[in-house]
């Protein structure tokens, strides 16, 4: 399962965001106030890290703090490096930094691209490794719940057309794209994903309608991700769970563990 898992992500995670990175100056530019409010809030001089930073577009808030990205998506790491931020290109499952070495950590819409629940689970974990005792961690996930599509299943895949959007034409959606290169209505509902109904090995096709580019994303239900947290990294204490942006979000701090 865990080969099949990392190849799903290959196919429809990764390499769509290769395709479609070229796109994302016009689809991804405006921060979301709570993100925002978050970064402002740390301390001076805080060192945080943006885990999925994808072109950068939170690292240019506070100039008061330090901030560090990284990203699989070549291509947009490369973005981000040309407006001048310190980023790398890294797996959320084996991020190269220093146990505890940062005040604060942001996700945001990262894990839900993690095909199995211990997968999102070891992000999250590899996360809090990097974060130190006291330092606050921020996640934000698509939600279940959403007004503007409707999901059948939680493990799903999003068709993204990899047409330019322009930012003067349809209003941004939930997740920052455009509608005009979204068809919310065509989400295709996966029973397990790289699996057939027999429990045989599957390769899905990359493309849907009209050539769109699949992604893959598990939706989380309302308290999930709260409960996976709570559940299996004992380090990390929730403080916040709220809905923003037809995402669930978790703000949560990291507590001494104490060992037996």
């Amino acid at each position: 399962m865990e080969k099949e898992a990392s190849q799903l992500e290959r196919d429809h995670v990764h390499s769509v965001y290769e395709k479609i990175a070229p796109y994302f100056n016009d689809a991804r530019y405006k921060a979301w106030p709570k993100v925002q409010q978050f970064i402002s809030e740390q301390e001076p001089g805080s060192l945080i890290a943006d885990i999925g930073c994808g072109n950068g577009k939170y690292l240019h808030i506070n100039s008061q703090v330090y901030k560090l990205g990284c990203d699989y998506c070549f291509p947009l790491v490369e973005s981000a490096r040309n407006e001048g931020h310190e980023v790398m290109a890294c797996h959320g499952l084996y991020l190269p930094y220093r146990s505890e070495c940062f005040d604060a950590v942001l996700s945001i819409a990262v894990i839900h691209h993690f095909s199995t629940e211990e997968r999102r689970m070891r992000a999250i974990k590899e996360m809090a490794r990097i974060l130190r005792v006291g330092g606050q961690i921020m996640i934000y996930v698509w939600a279940m719940e959403q007004k503007r599509r409707r999901f059948e299943k939680q493990d799903v895949f999003v068709p993204w057309n990899p047409s330019p959007p322009s930012r003067s034409s349809g209003e941004p959606c939930s997740c920052g794209v455009q509608k005009s290169i979204l068809h919310k209505d065509k989400e295709l509902a996966l029973n397990q994903p790289g699996r057939k109904s027999d429990g045989t090995s599957e390769r899905r096709q990359q493309t849907g309608p009209g050539g769109a580019c699949l992604r893959y994303y598990h939706v989380f239900k309302e308290g999930e991700l709260a409960e996976l947290i709570e559940r299996h990294i004992p380090e990390l204490h929730v403080t916040h769970s709220y809905f923003d942006h037809a995402n669930w979000c978790v703000i949560a701090k990291k507590t001494e563990v104490w060992k037996i």
